[in-house]
Order: C-alpha cells, then structure tokens, then sequence
C-alpha cells in the first residue's frame, strides 16, 4: 500500500507542477481553464503509469486457487482498488482542490486572475483624421 501512496502522491505532484509551470512560463492565468489544461496534459502519464503497475499485479489477483497465494491475492486486489481510487483523486479531487485553495492563494500573492485588456497602440482604432489623409 505504501508504494500506491507513493505514486498517487508523486501523480499529484506532478500535475499542480505541470499547472505552475504553465502559470509562469507560459503566461497561463489562474483559474479552472489552467488546471483542466495540465490535467490533459498530465492525463496519458499518469494512466500510463497506472495502468503499468495494474498489470503487473493483476495476474496476482486474477491466479487460481494455488497454495499460498491466499496473501498474495488480497493483497493485489488492495492494490489494484487503490490504484483505481488515486487515479480517480489525482484526476478529479487533486484538480479541484487545487482551484478552490489556489484561487485564495493567488488573491495573496497577486497573482492574475483574468487576462488585462489590451492597451497600447492595439486599442487605437485604425485610420481616421490622425492619418493626414
């Protein structure tokens, strides 16, 4: 069990490092848009991972009833449920915990909640009397 509680735990890493790293370099605003993007983005690896270790323990789980795979068949099964539940919470709770707390966090630390209006030479309408024409 504590191996699933590594990897769920590395998985949610993962994903809110993946939502700051899109936040600071490529300019993302807070908000559900930027977790729902690293969470796509974050989608193949973590179900790729878990479905890694859910098949090197599922032909434990699966096996007949051989002598002394009592233990061994329970404890794979726990394993596979556990796998199934934190890719669940990695992908659905991690996400929305993460809006709910960060969005307190960056009112904190100023952080943009919402693209600014352009300014500049941009805004200016084109043409007109300005044009000497």
């Amino acid at each position: 069990m504590l191996a699933v509680f590594a990897l769920a735990a590395r998985q949610g890493v993962a994903l809110i490092a993946r939502a700051q790293y899109l936040r600071r370099r490529a300019g993302a605003v807070f908000g559900t848009e930027l977790v729902l993007t690293a969470t796509r983005e974050r989608l193949a690896p973590i179900l790729t991972s878990n479905a890694t270790v859910a098949a090197a323990v599922l032909p434990f789980a699966i096996a007949g009833d051989i002598a002394g795979n009592e233990i061994v068949r329970s404890m794979a099964v726990v394993i596979l449920g556990g796998l199934v539940t934190s890719t669940l919470l990695t992908l659905l709770v991690v996400p929305a915990l993460y809006v709910h707390y960060g969005r307190e966090a960056a009112v904190r630390l100023n952080w943009p909640l919402r693209r600014a209006a352009p300014t500049g030479a941009s805004a200016q309408p084109q043409g007109g009397a300005a044009d000497g024409a």
